[in-house]
């Protein structure tokens, strides 16, 4: 259930030195909705999401968060603020253990939220209570994956944003690992904020798809819509 505007970016741009990546997006995403950003490489995906967790800040515009302005705050800050960010890649410490990680994720918790958080994100990803204490350099893909998103989880984000958390995984991993994530959406409230190359995986578990092009938001989609023509959607995305 969407209970009104929890983030919003208002004519944002942002640059890596001279090269202007985002051109003016303006983004409102509802509180509790999964909603996927959608486009071609390079049209700022990644980009978007790093302004919005602030490690990288915007040259111009305004980010609202609850009608906050958090333009200026820093990546620290933001975590703070309840921020969760899984950056592309999904980064591990791999000469430390599973739960090593997962403390070190969830080191701004008190010792008994901590406990508790940690059993949460074990039931999320059951496997990892399995090889808890291996080193992470020691595990596959797809648990280095879901150790990186339990990292973020831990701290029970209002808003999380997730730039490509299934990169590299089987079809089957893909679908394990969003379905997760709708898990954490409906159970919490969580909003998400989802970049993912697979574009049907992405628009199953979102309720709405903003198409990214050239740096700018060209139009805001029904998830359900586009999948029910597919070709159609491939035309009008890209």
């Amino acid at each position: 259930m969407t209970t009104g505007t929890f983030l919003s970016l208002e004519a944002v741009h942002a640059a890596y030195g001279r090269k202007e990546i985002l051109r003016g997006v303006n983004l409102s995403v509802n509180s509790g909705e999964i909603a996927a950003l959608i486009g071609p490489n390079g049209s700022g995906k990644s980009t978007l999401i790093k302004v919005i967790a602030g490690i990288l800040k915007p040259a111009a515009g305004a980010i609202r968060m609850n009608g906050e302005d958090i333009t200026q705050t820093s990546a620290a800050q933001r975590i703070d603020r309840e921020i969760g960010y899984f950056m592309q890649g999904g980064e591990v410490f791999r000469g430390m253990s599973v739960h090593e990680n997962m403390v070190l994720g969830g080191y701004r918790l008190k010792p008994s939220e901590l406990s508790a958080r940690l059993r949460e994100v074990n039931a999320l990803f059951p496997k990892l209570q399995t090889v808890r204490g291996l080193h992470a350099g020691a595990l596959s893909g797809g648990e280095r994956q879901a150790l990186a998103l339990a990292m973020v989880l831990i701290n029970r984000p209002r808003l999380l944003l997730l730039d490509e958390p299934s990169a590299g995984l089987s079809p089957a991993l893909v679908k394990h690992t969003l379905n997760r994530v709708k898990e954490i959406n409906e159970k919490y409230g969580t909003t998400v904020i989802l970049v993912e190359q697979n574009i049907k995986e992405a628009l199953r578990v979102s309720q709405r798809a903003f198409i990214l092009k050239d740096g700018r938001i060209v139009s805001e989609e029904n998830p359900a819509r586009l999948l029910e023509d597919e070709t159609a959607a491939v035309h009008r995305l890209f």
